[in-house]
């Protein structure tokens, strides 16, 4: 599925001709914020799983979102937190011009904060979690979230290329009793995404 077949289903139109103004509220793949191959089988996931409630840390320019929204539908939702108030100020925007503004929330806030998140249901069925690529920052935002993770819930950490964000997903995953050969996937990803479930 192309981001060109994702819009239109998100805004319940017929296929927009290429210069349809909906078109220049989404950014770029290359903005450095996501890939749109990742994007993709992301989304699929989601939908194959029937996720509903879904939680992601670091909205960026909210590319990510508009797949998230588009993949839990209309009656799922999803929490995403970004520390920079322009840029999720510009993603709100984006997400009203798209008709998902009633599928998100987006949270302005430290994502390490435990206060950030309690708006947030205990029954989350996937996270993404894209912000701090450092060990600590990594076990802080998962530390936050780990009480509103049901369980086989799908995890995913983005920009594993780091080795310190690889060592807090390893530990994490060692934590939860995972194998590190057989429960972690690794998805497509140039800067490295893993997966595993809850």
């Amino acid at each position: 599925m192309t981001l060109r077949h994702i819009i239109p289903a998100i805004s319940r139109n017929a296929v927009p001709e290429p210069n349809d103004p909906r078109f220049s509220v989404v950014p770029d793949f290359d903005d450095g914020s996501l890939e749109l191959d990742l994007a993709e089988t992301i989304h699929d996931l989601l939908r194959e799983r029937g996720v509903k409630r879904a939680v992601e840390v670091g909205t960026s320019k909210g590319t990510g979102a508009i797949y998230w929204a588009d993949a839990i539908g209309e009656d799922g939702h999803l929490w995403t937190c970004e520390f920079k108030p322009e840029l999720l100020f510009g993603a709100i925007q984006r997400w009203h011009a798209l008709g998902l503004a009633g599928r998100i929330t987006g949270i302005c806030g430290d994502a390490n904060l435990p206060e950030t998140w309690q708006d947030v249901p205990d029954d989350v069925d996937f996270v993404l979690f894209d912000c701090q690529h450092h060990t600590l920052g990594a076990l802080q935002e998962y530390a936050c979230l780990m009480y509103k993770i049901k369980p086989g819930a799908l995890l995913i950490w983005h920009d594993t290329i780091y080795p310190s964000e690889r060592a807090a997903v390893d530990l994490i995953a060692t934590m939860r009793g995972k194998d590190l050969s057989k429960d972690l996937i690794s998805l497509p990803s140039c800067r490295g995404c893993l997966a595993m479930e809850a």
